[in-house]
């Protein structure tokens, strides 16, 4: 489990078990942390899905991309876009506040 998942499971269900509260508040508690983390986590594997989609398809831009003079390009001068759009995948895509 990541720290994102685990502060917002912190934010939600710890003040709830802190005040002793009951299996119904408990479960909305936990909804709520659901309904925080799906949009992130269909981001996440949108990102994730890009690679195999482009890789494993018998199309002509297939074909291109996995050339040896596209992957030498790739390292030298696409490589930045490449961090670029890795970067939510290592920081997340949405802002998870730690709550007090």
């Amino acid at each position: 489990m990541s720290r994102r998942q685990q502060t917002n499971f912190a934010n939600h269900l710890g003040p709830a078990l802190a005040r002793g509260a009951d299996a119904a508040a408990l479960d909305e508690a936990a909804r709520q942390v659901q309904r925080e983390r799906m949009p992130e986590v269909a981001a996440i594997q949108d990102l994730q899905q890009q690679g195999p989609r482009v890789a494993f398809t018998d199309s002509w831009l297939s074909r291109i991309l996995l050339s040896r003079a596209f992957v030498m390009l790739a390292r030298t001068v696409l490589a930045p876009f490449v961090i670029r759009r890795a970067r939510p995948m290592l920081y997340g895509v949405t802002d998870v506040p730690v709550q007090e």
